[in-house]
C-alpha cells in the first residue's frame, strides 16, 4: 500500500532503505525494490533487513512496465554506494535509454530524488545526449555520479568513437564508461543492435579485457535474454545475470489489476472502392480526417487521449487533422524526437502537468485538470509516466504494442472507463515489403496477429486485467510460438574483441576518416541521428575561425535530432555545414559524407523546421531568428582544457599535477605499480614545454625571462582605423569582467592606415563581448589570437623520458610512464607522426633538436620509426637491436586481442612492469593523468594574475 503523503526535501531517513525510498519518491517501496537494494530477507528480522546492503552483481530486471524500475535501480545504487559506502558498488551509475525524451525525464527524476534526500551536492548528475554540454564530469573520476544518456551517445563513447564530441576526448569517455560503472540498459525492446553490443561489452569488461575498476550491467528483461548467448559469452562460460522478479506481495498490487481492453479501428466506408489512379495523398487525407474525427469524438475533457504513430510524418499529419476538427478546451500537442529541446519541452510540460494534476485530483476534486490530446511516436512508448483514458495506436511489433498499452490506465484507477484502438495505415503493405515504417515488416505482421488475439480475449471477458490477458494469450495454441518469436531480439551485428582492440587507436586512417561504429550502436537503418542547428549569415564561402564567428558555438537546447536518411535527402538540395577542426573553419558537407552523431549547421533561410511540427524538411518552414555562427570544437593545436589565463611556472605546474595525481591514486586505491606510473607521468608530463620553440611563442612580455613557463594568459587582438578607440575597447573588456593588459604586437605586417592592438586577457573574449567590440566605430576586426607553437610538447616529454629509459638506463619509472606522459591531451597516443613535409620532425619537433633545456634532458628520436631502432652490420646481413619503436611500446602495454597471445612480444616492456593491460585499463590510466593535469591547471598553487 502506498503512502498518500508526498515529501519535499529531507536529509534524514538514510538508516533504512524503505525510509530513504519514501523520502525520495513519496511512496513506500515494493518488495522487489527492497530485495534489489538490500538482498534477500532470509532469516533477517525486518528492521535488520531494511538496514542491510548487498553486493553488486549483474542483474536482469524482469518487472512489468509502470512498476517503478527507474526508482528501483537508481535508489538501490544510492543506498549501497552513497549512503552505505560500499566499495564493491561502482562509482558511476550509467543509465542508458534509447531516446532523448526518456533521458530528460530520467534526469529530472534522479535530480528530484537526490534533492529530497539531501545528496545533490554529494552525487554528480550528468546528461549525455546529442548537443548537450558535457561539462567537467569527465575529470571528476573519484566522485560518485549518475550519468543519464541516450544509447547513441553512451555506446559510441564506450566504443571510443563518441558521437558529437571532440575526438581528442574520446579516450577519456571510453575509459570512464568501461571502468567503475554500473550500466542500466532500459527499454531494451527499442535498442536494436545496441542490445547485443551491451552484452558483448559486459563480457569484455568482465573477461577478455578486464576493467581496472569493475563494471556490472543491469538490463530490463522486456525481451527474451537470447542476446546474452553470444558465442563469446558462451565460450567464456559467462553465467547469465540473476533475474529479479515480483514476489507474492508485489503481485497483489492494484497496478497489476489494471484493465486495458482493446479493439481494431477501421475508418467508416462509403461502400465505394478507391478509384484506380486516384492520388495517394487524397486517400491518406480521407483516412487521417476519419481518424481525427474518431479520436476527438471519444475524447473526454479533463482526460488524456494518446495517439501513437509509427513515423514522424504520420504523426504530423494526424496532429494537423486533429487541430483542424477539434474545438474543445483540452490542449492538443505533438511529441516526437524531431523537435529542438526548447520546443519539445513546452509540449512535454503540458503532458506532465496534466498527469500531476490528475493524480492530485484523485484526493482533491477541487484541483482543475486540463485535458490533453497527445499525438506522438515511439518516444511515448517507454519511461514516460502518464496514464491515458483513450489509446489510439498504429499497428506495430508486439514489444511496442505492450509498451504502448502500458500508457493506458497505467495505475488501474480507470478500470471500466479505459479503451484502446489499433489501426493500420491507409495503404496496406505489400506481401514482400521488407519494412513497414521503421520496423521489419514480419514483426509488424506478427504484432497485428497478436493484437487480434488480444482483442478476442477481451471480447470474451472485458474484466480481465492486462497481465491476465497477456498471460492467457501466451498459452493459447497458435499464439504462444508467435509471442516467443516476437519477444526474441533480432540478430544484429555486435563488436568482437578484435574490433574493440582496434578501436583503441584514435588516429585517422589513410583516408583521413575513422571506423564507423554505427552498425554496433544503431545500425544502418537510417534511424540514427545527426544533430542540426541554425545560424543566420549570408556568405556561401567557408567560415574561418577569425572571420565573423561572433555567435555562440552551439546552445544545447537548440539542436534538433534528424534521422540520417532524411537529412541526406534534405542536403541533396542545399548545403549543410560542418566544423573542420584541422583547418579551423565551417565548410560544406555532401549528403554521402553525413554520418550518425555529426553536429551540422544550417543557414536560417535553408528552413526545414517548424516550431509547431518539428523537423519537416520543407524550406517553407523556418525559424524567426537565429544568432550568427560561432567557433565549436577544440583543434589539434589547442589545449583548451588545461589553459587558465594565468602565468604559472613549469616547476609549479608539475608539482601541482603530481600532488593532484597522488590524491586521485589514493582515493581510487590503485595498485602500487600502476599508481606509481601515473604519479611519475604527472610529475614530468609538461617538461617538453621547456623547448625554446614553445617558450618563444608565449605572449610577450613574460613576467620573467629567467623562468620557464607552463601557463600563460590568452591573447586578444583588434584591427582599427584609428588609435583613439583603445579606451573604448578596454571599457568593454572591463564591462564583461575580462582582466587585461596591453601587450606588444608581434604578428604579421598590417596595411597602411591600420593599427593593431593586442592584449593579454585572463579568459577568451567571446559571445556578447565580441559582438559589442565589433560594433565599435573604426574597428575592422577583433579576434582571439591562437597560441601556435606548431609542436606537441607532450611528444618532447616522451622523447626525453624515452632516452632515460632505453638509452641512459637510469630511469626510476616504468615504461608505462612514458606512454602516459605523451597521452595527456589525447593528441599523441598510438603513433608518432610528422607534422611537416619531409618527415624531418616528430609532432612538430625538429629531429635536429638534441637537448631539452629542463635538467639537460637529451631527446631520442629513434622510437619514431616503424619497427625497432638499431643498426645493420656493414654487410647488411645482421640487425643489431638497440631499442623498440613507439608502436612496440604501445603493443606491449595494450596487449593482444587474442586470449592466448604472448605478452610483451616486442620486448619494449619488461615482464616485471605493468604490461598487457588491455584497452579499458590502459585508457583509464591515461584518463587519470589528464584529470590531474586539468584539475591542477584550473587551480594553480602559485601564479601571476594580470593587473587589470
Amino acid at each position: 500500500m502506498r503512502s498518500d503523503s508526498m515529501h519535499t526535501t529531507s536529509s534524514v531517513g538514510r538508516d533504512r532503505f524503505d525510509r530513504l525510498f519514501e523520502n525520495a519518491t513519496g511512496f513506500r517501496p515494493h518488495g522487489y525494490q527492497v530485495r534489489l537494494a538490500c538482498g534477500e530477507q532470509g532469516t533477517h528480522a525486518k528492521d535488520d533487513w531494511l538496514s542491510n546492503s548487498s553486493p553488486c552483481r549483474s542483474e536482469l530486471i524482469n518487472i512489468p512496465t509502470g512498476f517503478g524500475k527507474t526508482s528501483a535501480v537508481v535508489l538501490a545504487w544510492i543506498w549501497n554506494r552513497v549512503t552505505q559506502g560500499r566499495e564493491d558498488w561502482p562509482r558511476r551509475l550509467v543509465y542508458s535509454l534509447p531516446m532523448r525524451t526518456l533521458v530528460e525525464q530520467t534526469y529530472e527524476n534522479a535530480a528530484q530524488w537526490l534533492d529530497r534526500v539531501g545528496l545533490r551536492e554529494e552525487v554528480g548528475l550528468q546528461v549525455l545526449m546529442g548537443g548537450e554540454d558535457a561539462g567537467d564530469w569527465d575529470t571528476q573520476v573519484e566522485r560518485n555520479a549518475i550519468v543519464v544518456g541516450t544509447q547513441d551517445m553512451l555506446l559510441s563513447r564506450a566504443l571510443n568513437r563518441g558521437y558529437g564530441m571532440s575526438r581528442y576526448r574520446w579516450p577519456m569517455h571510453f575509459a570512464l564508461l568501461n571502468n567503475d560503472c554500473l550500466w542500466i540498459m532500459d527499454e531494451v525492446q527499442l535498442m536494436g543492435p545496441g542490445l547485443w553490443t551491451s552484452a558483448q561489452l559486459d563480457w569484455m569488461r568482465t573477461d577478455r579485457f578486464q576493467s581496472l575498476k569493475p563494471c556490472f550491467t543491469w538490463m530490463s528483461a522486456t525481451m527474451r535474454s537470447t542476446f546474452l548467448k553470444t558465442p563469446d559469452r558462451r565460450n567464456a562460460d559467462l553465467p547469465d545475470p540473476r533475474s529479479v522478479t515480483l514476489d507474492v506481495s508485489d503481485e497483489a498490487h492494484e497496478i497489476l489489476r489494471a484493465r486495458r481492453p482493446c479493439d481494431i479501428w477501421e475508418p467508416p466506408t462509403s461502400g465505394r472502392r478507391r478509384p484506380r489512379g486516384s492520388p495517394a495523398d487524397d486517400h491518406q487525407s480521407t483516412f487521417t480526417r476519419a481518424l481525427a474525427t474518431a479520436v476527438t469524438g471519444e475524447h473526454q475533457e479533463a482526460s488524456l487521449s494518446l495517439v501513437v504513430c509509427n513515423t514522424v510524418s504520420v504523426a504530423q499529419r494526424v496532429y494537423a487533422a486533429i487541430r483542424a476538427v477539434y474545438a474543445g478546451s483540452s490542449a492538443v500537442i505533438l511529441l516526437t524526437s524531431r523537435f529542438r529541446a526548447r520546443d519539445r519541452d513546452e509540449n512535454q510540460a503540458k503532458l506532465l502537468a496534466f498527469e500531476t494534476d490528475r493524480k492530485r485530483s484523485a484526493t482533491d476534486q477541487a484541483i482543475p485538470v486540463v485535458g490533453v490530446i497527445c499525438v506522438s511516436t515511439q518516444v511515448i512508448e517507454a519511461g514516460v509516466d502518464i496514464s491515458a483514458r483513450r489509446l489510439w495506436s498504429e499497428v506495430s511489433p508486439w514489444p511496442s504494442v505492450i509498451q504502448r498499452l502500458g500508457r493506458l490506465n497505467r495505475d488501474g484507477r480507470q478500470n471500466g472507463d479505459s479503451y484502446a484502438w489499433f489501426w493500420e495505415g491507409p495503404d496496406k503493405p505489400k506481401q514482400n515489403q521488407p519494412s513497414i515504417g521503421p520496423y521489419v515488416a514480419d514483426a509488424v505482421r506478427d504484432g497485428h496477429k497478436l493484437i487480434r488475439g488480444l482483442v478476442a480475449e477481451y471480447k470474451a471477458d472485458g474484466k480481465l486485467a492486462a497481465t491476465e490477458a497477456l498471460a492467457i494469450l501466451r498459452s493459447r495454441g497458435g499464439f504462444a510460438e508467435v509471442v516467443e518469436g516476437a519477444l526474441a531480439p533480432d540478430q544484429e551485428p555486435c563488436p568482437r574483441a578484435i574490433d574493440v582492440h582496434g578501436l583503441f587507436s584514435t588516429e585517422p586512417d589513410i583516408f583521413g576518416g575513422f571506423t564507423d561504429v554505427s552498425p554496433f550502436v544503431r545500425n544502418q537503418d537510417g534511424n540514427a541521428d545527426v544533430t542540426v542547428f541554425w545560424r543566420e549569415w549570408t556568405s556561401s564561402a567557408a567560415l574561418r575561425r577569425s572571420e565573423g564567428l561572433s555567435g555562440p558555438a552551439f546552445a544545447p537546447d537548440e539542436g534538433c535530432a534528424v534521422a540520417v536518411s532524411r537529412f541526406r535527402e534534405f542536403v541533396d538540395k542545399r548545403n549543410a555545414w560542418i566544423w573542420n577542426d584541422r583547418i579551423e573553419r565551417w565548410e560544406t558537407v555532401g549528403s554521402r559524407d553525413i554520418c550518425p552523431g555529426m553536429l551540422l549547421m544550417l543557414p536560417l533561410d535553408a528552413g526545414g523546421y517548424s516550431r509547431e511540427l518539428g523537423w519537416t524538411g520543407s524550406k517553407q518552414d523556418k525559424l524567426d531568428n537565429a544568432p550568427p555562427p560561432g567557433e565549436p570544437h577544440e583543434t589539434f593545436e589547442d589545449d583548451r582544457h588545461s589553459e587558465n589565463g594565468v602565468w604559472v611556472t613549469l616547476a609549479t605546474h608539475l608539482g601541482d599535477t603530481k600532488r593532484e595525481a597522488e590524491c586521485i591514486v589514493r582515493a581510487l586505491g590503485l595498485d602500487r605499480d600502476v599508481g606509481a606510473a601515473v604519479v611519475h607521468a604527472c610529475a614530468a608530463h609538461d617538461v617538453g614545454k621547456a623547448l625554446p620553440k614553445w617558450q618563444g611563442e608565449l605572449p610577450k612580455p613574460t613576467p620573467s625571462e629567467s623562468d620557464v613557463w607552463a601557463k600563460a594568459p590568452y591573447q586578444f587582438a583588434t584591427s582599427t582605423a584609428s588609435s583613439n578607440v583603445r579606451s573604448e575597447i578596454e571599457a568593454i573588456l572591463r564591462k564583461y569582467r575580462i582582466r587585461h593588459q596591453q601587450a606588444e604586437w608581434s604578428g604579421q605586417e598590417v596595411d597602411e592606415g591600420e593599427t593593431i592592438f593586442t592584449w593579454h586577457t585572463n579568459s577568451r573574449v567571446s559571445g556578447a563581448a565580441l559582438v559589442q567590440l565589433r560594433a565599435v566605430p573604426d574597428v575592422k576586426r577583433v579576434w582571439n589570437l591562437p597560441f601556435r607553437p606548431n609542436l606537441r610538447h607532450e611528444a618532447a616529454t616522451a622523447l626525453a623520458l624515452w632516452h632515460r629509459y632505453y638509452r641512459s638506463r637510469d630511469a626510476d619509472f616504468p615504461a608505462l610512464s612514458i606512454y602516459l606522459s605523451a597521452t595527456h591531451h589525447g593528441k599523441v597516443r598510438t603513433v608518432l607522426t610528422s607534422r611537416n613535409d619531409g618527415a624531418e620532425d616528430v609532432c612538430g619537433i625538429s629531429k635536429s633538436t638534441e637537448l631539452l633545456p629542463w635538467k639537460e634532458m637529451p631527446l631520442d628520436f629513434a622510437c619514431a620509426v616503424d619497427g625497432a631502432a638499431g643498426r645493420f652490420s656493414e654487410d647488411g646481413r645482421k640487425f643489431f637491436f638497440e631499442a623498440p619503436g613507439w608502436t612496440g611500446l604501445v603493443a606491449d602495454l595494450l596487449g593482444a586481442w587474442e586470449p592466448d597471445a604472448t605478452h610483451c612480444s616486442s620486448g619494449a616492456v619488461p615482464s616485471d612492469e605493468p604490461h598487457a593491460l588491455g584497452p579499458f585499463a590502459l585508457a583509464y590510466l591515461e584518463l587519470l593523468v589528464r584529470c590531474a593535469d586539468e584539475r591542477a591547471s584550473s587551480k594553480p598553487s602559485a601564479g601571476k594574475e594580470l593587473g587589470q
